[in-house]
């Protein structure tokens, strides 16, 4: 009799354990999820931001280079080095574990790449990009471009796809 209940104590503390690691797990993902919308609503509904990104697109095109060059170098240093913060806030998660760095890359990596590459965003004030100052941006930047590279290598695969592309 004794040994019975010991063994169904046994059964019931390792059900009860089994539990707290599923709903741990489960309020990991919700935690993660949260951060990235979080990350994600604050970059497209910030206008500044909008605004940055387009030039940068403008400036990064022969086309439109002259016009978006003027019009970035006389934009306020905050509002460029807001720029840049968010994504070393994007860095920071990935470096985390709070977002994967395939999925950051999915929705950030191509501003962030097109930032870095801009020679316009990074004159006047704003100063020599590999500066120590940049250098979590400069990272995030570096391994975006390896991220992409993965990623245009693998996208066709689905398998790949519904396995990196969750929270």
């Amino acid at each position: 009799m004794t040994l019975a209940i010991a063994a169904a104590g046994t059964a019931v503390g390792l059900l009860t354990a089994l539990k707290a690691l599923v709903e741990y797990r489960e309020q990991g993902i919700q935690k993660r999820t949260e951060q990235f919308l979080d990350l994600r609503y604050r970059f497209v509904t910030n206008e500044a931001f909008m605004r940055l990104a387009d030039l940068i697109d403008l400036a990064n095109q022969p086309e439109t280079e002259k016009d978006a060059s003027d019009k970035l170098a006389v934009l306020p240093l905050h509002e460029k080095r807001r720029y840049v913060g968010f994504f070393e806030n994007v860095a920071l998660a990935v470096n985390s574990k709070a977002v994967a760095s395939e999925v950051a890359d999915y929705m950030f990596g191509y501003y962030a790449r097109a930032c870095w590459d801009c020679d316009a965003f990074w004159s006047g004030e704003m100063g020599n990009k590999v500066h120590p100052y940049w250098a979590l941006f400069a990272t995030f930047c570096r391994d975006m471009k390896t991220q992409q590279g993965v990623y245009e290598q693998r996208c066709s695969d689905e398998d790949y796809i519904r396995t990196v592309f969750r929270f």
